[in-house]
């Protein structure tokens, strides 16, 4: 009798604990911003730059706290690497970045087809983008 009361509480016992230890989802991943970015256009006023751009990239990253909305960056222009904090504010589309190294900054963004990425904020009557591509 022992025997089976054993059995019947190692069965609740593992059934009770899939169900508790399934990993529990960052919010982060509705943005769809976590990735690496590698740049591909700048302009302003949606007309693109003639410059070519090159070593560029920015990767946003998970933090500890899957409740926020809050995590980790690292933007390399040319050799330098810049290490941060961002905020993604989803109902607006913004993105603040805060960083040690540099100002803290606001952009708006768009993802669009899930592949590109567009960063833009408004300075003296002009609109000036960042347009990436996601790394594979």
């Amino acid at each position: 009798m022992k025997n089976i009361f054993g059995v019947l509480a190692l069965i609740l016992l593992f059934n009770c604990s899939k169900d508790e230890t399934q990993e529990a989802k960052d919010i982060l991943v509705d943005s769809q911003l976590i990735s690496e970015w590698i740049i591909e256009s700048k302009g302003i006023n949606n007309t693109p730059s003639i410059e070519t751009y090159c070593c560029e990239s920015i990767t946003f990253l998970f933090d500890n706290n899957i409740q926020d909305l809050t995590g980790n960056f690292i933007q390399i222009i040319d050799s330098e690497e810049i290490t941060g904090k961002f905020t993604v504010n989803p109902l607006i589309n913004t993105i603040s970045f805060s960083s040690p190294s540099v100002a803290d900054f606001i952009y708006n963004y768009e993802i669009e087809q899930s592949d590109f990425l567009k960063l833009s904020y408004f300075e003296n009557g002009a609109v000036y983008y960042m347009r990436y591509s996601r790394a594979n």
